[in-house]
């Protein structure tokens, strides 16, 4: 019987399943990695590709993925180093803004695998 009343957004999105590059008779020329990324989301997008057969959207999703995952260990260093609360000019203590550009970015991160379908 079909579901009555509003649908989810996670039962109206349908994912395909990304394509083995095992299984593909035919190889793409394999796409760099942006320079800008950190050395570890190079080899991590190199190792993407060399599994998985994206099409030019799931690139910029990848990409995307790599920029959440270098945000999110800058803001950790900042934390590690600075702590996560400071004290403003009137003596209160706040929260660090970088905690929440950590929780963010992991955030963002665990959404562009999922979509991508990497977490499968």
């Amino acid at each position: 019987m079909a579901q009555r009343g509003r649908k989810s957004a996670a039962s109206l999105s349908v994912v395909p399943p990304l394509r083995s590059a095992e299984a593909s008779p035919i190889r793409a020329l394999p796409v760099p990695p942006p320079e800008h990324l950190s050395d570890e989301m190079k080899a991590w997008w190199t190792a993407v590709l060399a599994k998985f057969e994206l099409d030019q959207h799931h690139l910029l999703l990848l990409q995307a993925a790599c920029e959440s995952w270098d945000r999110m260990q800058q803001a950790r260093r900042v934390v590690a180093e600075q702590g996560i609360s400071f004290q403003d000019r009137f003596g209160n203590w706040r929260q660090r803004p970088e905690v929440r550009i950590e929780d963010d970015a992991k955030r963002t991160f665990a959404r562009l695998i999922r979509d991508l379908g990497l977490d499968r």
